[in-house]
């Protein structure tokens, strides 16, 4: 198998590390971490707003139809800078359970809002 990442996802993974690099600090994890939900919901947002929640999803529910080693070139970013955001918990684990298992219904009540990021899983 080949895990060269090609141009798209090494764009992305860029744009999310350079995002992570300039306004995911020590100190601004450290809050973020303390704060009463352990996560921001201004970091998930502009992830969201980047597409990474929708890397993995189907085309047909709005994602991307990404596999695996798309979701590793974003991962990898996120792990540099020890993100403490439940990222892969919802776009590896909730939400691509949600897009196999799912009835039509429960895909289009639920990944619409994963993909724009309001929506938060839990696998």
């Amino acid at each position: 198998m080949n895990f060269e990442y090609s141009d798209e996802q090494q764009q992305l993974a860029d744009s999310v590390r350079k995002y992570l690099a300039n306004d995911y600090s020590f100190e601004k994890r450290k809050a973020i971490v303390h704060s009463p939900s352990g996560c921001s919901d201004a970091v998930w947002s502009t992830l969201a707003e980047m597409g990474v929640m929708a890397i993995a999803l189907p085309e047909a529910d709005g994602g991307f139809g990404g596999g695996a080693v798309d979701l590793m070139a974003v991962m990898e970013a996120c792990g540099e800078a020890l993100l403490v955001e439940p990222l892969l918990d919802q776009i590896g684990l909730a939400a691509r359970l949600v897009a196999r298992a799912g009835s039509a219904a429960q895909r289009a009540a639920r990944l619409p809002g994963v993909i724009d990021g309001s929506l938060k899983l839990a696998f």
